[in-house]
């Protein structure tokens, strides 16, 4: 079938000029023949893309698409149904004149004669690039959340919709055994029939997030602690419909800070242990000196006494010579005494 020719704004939508003047004005509206090519494009069209008419009008569909999306043969197929007379509706990647990304939602129409012939299409868009690189960039936080966050989902009974591999490796589920189960599995059987389980449940229904620590229970039953925020989330109605759970694992974390509080108790009754003893030792010690003391005093009446006996023992003369000898050593001994004495009073006192 040959091409129409081109028609300019007025002729598209005969008998209907408001209509297509409120379309015109919201719009990126264009219209191509049935090979593709460029018919005519409004001014809202030609700023979007950053051509002037003169160097859009005649060139092919394919001028506004990535070279791979050009190429394919989705794309051939997209053209094979518009002239077969389908609608085509969706979000498409385009580029503009300077090669830059631009997305836009449309509708792709087959344009009928008045012999119910297809001789054109024309396409009523939106420009959404900025909607789409903002949801682009949402979906690459949630995928960086995904790789380093144990996510998991549940409705507001506490049912399970969905979970990442994270989740399901740390709890230890497979993926079906694990929808749909309840959240209570999760937790120890004392926390469940606890008024603060039925608590956490009814806050987050009322659309209050819950941070913190929490100690739960993986497949096989052994303990898991998990640094945790259970976030509502809100529909359309601004009500909480769903519950998101983003969790780590600090499992390691609670057994260093328990081993930590050990330790530091055992520091404790060490220093209680040492302090005890360091009171007896300095008690021993008060009481070593009084001895040390006493001895001392009992060398130096010794010595006195043995001072006299040397005098005693020269008076008496070659009768007191044998007493003089004992005297002397008695002295000696006093002498060894009082210097011992002194060195432990000194030991004492460092």
């Amino acid at each position: 079938m040959s091409s129409a020719a081109a028609p300019d704004a007025g002729q598209i939508w005969q008998g209907n000029e408001p209509v297509f003047r409120s379309i015109d004005q919201a719009h990126l509206v264009a219209v191509f023949d049935l090979e593709g090519r460029v018919a005519w494009a409004n001014g809202n069209f030609l700023r979007a893309f950053g051509y002037r008419h003169d160097e859009l009008i005649g060139q092919p569909h394919r001028r506004l698409c990535p070279s791979d999306v050009a190429i394919s043969h989705d794309y051939d197929l997209f053209w094979q149904a518009l002239r077969q007379g389908r609608v085509e509706k969706g979000t498409y990647r385009h580029i503009d004149r300077d090669g830059r990304g631009i997305w836009v939602e449309a509708s792709y129409s087959p344009i009928v004669d008045a012999q119910g012939a297809f001789v054109q299409i024309i396409a009523i868009a939106a420009d959404v690039t900025q909607r789409c690189l903002s949801d682009a960039e949402a979906q690459s936080r949630l995928a960086a959340i995904d790789r380093s966050q144990a996510i998991v989902e549940f409705d507001l009974r506490g049912h399970v919709l969905a979970a990442n591999d994270i989740f399901l490796s740390l709890m230890g589920y497979s993926r079906p055994a694990a929808i749909g189960g309840h959240h209570s599995r999760f937790c120890t059987s004392d926390y469940v029939q606890s008024p603060a389980y039925a608590r956490l449940w009814t806050d987050l229904n009322a659309g209050r997030f819950i941070a913190g620590r929490f100690e739960r229970r993986r497949a096989d039953g052994s303990a898991i602690w998990l640094q945790a925020i259970y976030t509502p989330i809100l529909g359309a109605d601004g009500a909480p419909c769903k519950i998101v759970k983003f969790a780590r694992d600090i499992t390691g974390e609670i057994r260093l800070e328990a081993e930590a509080a050990e330790r530091l108790d055992q520091a404790e009754r060490f220093r209680l242990i040492a302090e005890d003893r360091k009171t007896d030792l300095e008690a021993m010690l008060r009481d070593m000196e009084h001895i040390v003391d006493r001895i001392a005093a009992i060398a130096g009446q010794t010595n006195m006494l043995a001072l006299n006996a040397s005098i005693e023992a020269a008076r008496a003369g070659p009768a007191g010579r044998g007493f003089g000898v004992v005297a002397a050593e008695v002295k000696k001994l006093a002498d060894d005494t009082r210097s011992a004495t002194q060195s432990v009073r000194e030991m004492l006192r460092r």
